[in-house]
């Protein structure tokens, strides 16, 4: 808190007591060096100020989102997160996310018996903004709950430049990519289903001989 810190985690595995978060940052955190935060139930990181991320591994389990940011701003580079719940859960601030892997596989409740719906990017909240400039964001499960790819809520925005974005599961089919209250604008990226309703005015998506579309500007 109100310091900066560069911490270079040298290929090392940093494991989390399943109920805390490995890393809160009130002030001014540098991530690097392909290390890995594994954790159960409350996450990796929660992010109140100013975050660098470059070359770093998530492995989370359980009910919480792999990645939190409350407020501040934070950027993402080759971050390789793996969670059942969700990937990045944004509630304050802006984020960036230049390049990545960001999957998901679904998280089922097992004392009160259902599904637990989750998104790969969530962000909420007015003046919350979101820029995908890259990045790899699949949902890797099955059936069970709504599961779906990006969701901009209650005033959020997602602005998507570029990336690669996989289905979400078939009962949220209508939804995996949902303006619930908020916006998002596509102007570029392949998608493994048709983003036409969030393409930005000027561009288009066409669905290429392998099904998947790809967003760009209409020439001329």
């Amino acid at each position: 808190e109100d310091k900066s810190l560069a911490l270079n985690t040298n290929n090392s595995t940093i494991s989390g007591n399943g109920t805390d978060y490995v890393f809160v940052n009130y002030g001014d955190l540098e991530v690097t060096g392909d290390g890995t935060i594994v954790n159960n139930m409350k996450g990796s990181i929660e992010n109140w100020g100013k975050l660098y991320v470059n070359n770093l591994n998530i492995d989370v389990k359980g009910e919480k989102y792999g990645f939190h940011v409350k407020a501040g701003e934070a950027e993402l580079n080759d971050l390789v997160l793996n969670a059942e719940r969700g990937g990045v859960n944004i509630q304050g601030g802006k984020v960036t996310i230049n390049s990545g892997s960001y999957k998901f596989s679904g998280y089922y409740d097992n004392v009160n018996k259902k599904w637990i719906n989750g998104q790969s990017v969530y962000a909420v909240g007015e003046d919350v903004e979101v820029v995908i400039n890259g990045g790899d964001f699949r949902f890797t499960g099955g059936i069970g709950g709504n599961q779906r790819i990006l969701v901009a809520q209650n005033g959020a925005k997602i602005i998507v430049n570029d990336g690669t974005f996989g289905k979400g599961n078939n009962k949220a089919a209508a939804t995996w990519l949902w303006e619930y209250g908020g916006d998002i604008i596509i102007y570029g990226g392949s998608f493994e289903f048709d983003p036409s309703a969030c393409v930005a005015e000027g561009y288009q998506a066409v669905k290429g001989s392998d099904g998947w579309w790809t967003v760009s500007k209409i020439a001329g």
